[in-house]
């Protein structure tokens, strides 16, 4: 205790109430805090050991119930305890003083509040509010300001917890072994639970050609042997659940059990329950149809295209390719096949199959993306299998792009001029020509072969002679042009064509005055410009200034 505030004084009573507070609050807190956690220890149990335990679900699952009793907890924690702990504040307190203490009538909270001369209220006399300090001290002074916390009102909620905790330990104490598994499920580590009857060996994850019939062994121990269990079988991962009888083998070895299943021509899943315990689930997987080792595709490119054939060994049968490629297949097999039938698209084909019968090859053109897949005719029992779904995607062959940068706005020309045409042009694969499109007065058009590509991407810069290029050009005649590129798709079905632009043909006289007001336009832009920048200088250096005065 500081010397501030000296034992007996008003604010070392009221931060006295205040601790008796926070123990209250504490008390409460920690308690209603222990019986939720009982409650959810309790749940966990039941959910993990009944639920999770027993039906074999996900690992994962208990990471989900450890998220909801952290939720719930933190929600009782904050709900029921750490709201209701707040900072010591003397006026806070005082309030709760005078509401036990009515007869006070604020004169406690003016005592908080009123430490010296006030700023809203000058002409306040210290000897006054020394006066009224000292009768605060006088009528408190018998006052012990902790009873404003009544621990009586705990009184049932300790009995609660007390009566709660006593019931979690002995179920504790009997059920020991299911809480020791639960804390370490909950930990991460893999248990199981206590059971009267354990299997100890089971025959696990088989695998077995067709045809065949599987068998379920199992070996069990423990207090209970019964004399049969149950085998649930389902075909693949997914289904119904069938339930047959695992019986209990006589003779020789009591505590074995075993099922012969029926000829499986398709995997199996499967778990066993035995007296109270239960195996995980395990698989019977017969042999699969005949898979493909290795595959090697030939891309044969159209013409026009001038690239060479390629061929690649592939992993996966997604493929795609350039419209109008012929694709060829040529697949190795793990075992031999009579017979393999392709569906591409809408129709079919068969395959080209070896002498050995492990090798298959078939082709198509491609046009249009497809999805196609095989049927394969297993040689030695003839069974047919059908393959997964795989697609070929189409990467179509696109128009080219061109863009006009010069001249980049209509204007005036004489027939002397010469016009410098510049424009940007790409394709996906090459460009073949490039075109000047013209027409005068709007009448028919002329083309004009200005450049030969043959790159994916080409600047065409051409320089127009009106007066050569162009015979019979008149003073006040209107040119309109653009410019037009094509690619090596056949029939020059993919043409791009740039903005159209306008020369208007005028004398030299004409031409000159329209010239200096461009020139003028262009000079006064730059003047203003440059205005503005001697502006923009100005107000940086008086910024600056202001800057360097603060």
């Amino acid at each position: 205790m500081s010397a501030a505030h000296p034992k007996g004084s008003i604010e070392a009573k009221l931060r006295q109430a205040w601790r008796q507070e926070r123990r209250f609050y504490n008390l409460r807190g920690v308690s209603r805090f222990l019986i939720w956690l009982v409650a959810m220890v309790l749940m966990d149990l039941l959910v993990d050991w009944g639920i999770i335990f027993r039906t074999r679900l996900p690992e994962q699952s208990r990471f989900l119930l450890l998220a909801i009793n952290a939720v719930v907890l933190g929600w009782v924690g904050w709900h029921e305890w750490f709201r209701y702990l707040r900072r010591f504040d003397p006026l806070v307190v005082a309030l709760e003083v005078e509401r036990q203490h009515p007869e006070l009538a604020s004169m406690l909270v003016s005592y908080i509040q009123l430490q010296g001369p006030q700023p809203d209220q000058p002409d306040l006399s210290l000897e006054l509010l020394a006066a009224m300090r000292d009768q605060a001290l006088v009528v408190t002074r018998p006052m012990d300001f902790r009873e404003v916390v009544n621990f009586r009102q705990l009184k049932n909620l300790l009995i609660v917890v007390s009566l709660v905790l006593l019931f979690f330990a002995g179920l504790s104490v009997v059920k020991s072994g299911h809480m020791r598994s639960l804390l370490l499920r909950m930990a991460g580590v893999s248990a199981k639970y206590p059971t009267n009857t354990k299997i100890e060996k089971i025959s696990g994850h088989l695998v077995v050609q067709q045809g065949t019939t599987p068998e379920i062994r199992a070996t069990v121990s423990g207090k209970v042997v019964p004399d049969s269990g149950l085998l649930y079988v389902r075909a693949g991962k997914t289904g119904n659940w069938q339930t047959l009888v695992l019986a209990r083998q006589e003779g020789g070895k009591h505590n074995e059990f075993l099922h012969r299943l029926p000829e499986a021509g398709a995997s199996l899943t499967y778990f066993l329950k035995i007296g109270d315990d239960r195996s995980d689930v395990y698989t019977v997987t017969v042999i699969p149809p005949p898979e493909i080792v290795s595959a090697k595709v030939t891309y044969k490119y159209p013409a026009y295209l001038k690239r060479a054939d390629t061929s690649e060994t592939v992993n996966e049968l997604n493929l795609e390719a350039p419209e109008g490629t012929e694709i060829r297949w040529e697949l190795k097999l793990d075992s031999a096949v009579r017979a393999m039938d392709v569906t591409l698209g809408d129709t079919k084909q068969a395959a080209t199959i070896g002498a050995d019968g492990r090798t298959a090859a078939f082709a198509c053109l491609a046009t249009n993306h497809f999805r196609y897949g095989f049927r394969w005719t297993e040689k030695q029992q003839g069974f047919q299998y059908d393959s997964v779904k795989n697609s070929v995607r189409i990467i179509p062959d696109r128009a080219p792009d061109v863009e006009l940068l010069a001249p980049d706005d209509h204007g005036l020309a004489t027939l002397n001029k010469r016009v410098r045409i510049v424009a940007d042009a790409s394709d996906d694969y090459a460009l073949a020509k490039a075109w000047l499109v013209y027409s005068v007065d709007g009448h028919n058009e002329e083309r004009l072969e200005i450049a030969s590509l043959g790159k994916a991407k080409h600047r065409i810069d051409y320089l127009l002679a009106l007066k050569e290029k162009i015979p019979g050009l008149r003073d006040g005649q209107i040119l309109q042009f653009h410019v037009e590129v094509s690619d090596f798709y056949p029939n020059q079905l993919h043409v791009a064509q740039t903005a159209v632009r306008r020369l208007t043909i005028v004398n030299e006289e004409r031409y000159l005055a329209w010239f200096r007001r461009e020139l003028d336009a262009q000079r006064d832009e730059i003047q203003k410009a440059r205005e503005a920048e001697e502006q923009a200088s100005i107000k940086v250096g008086e910024l600056k200034q202001q800057e360097a005065k603060k």
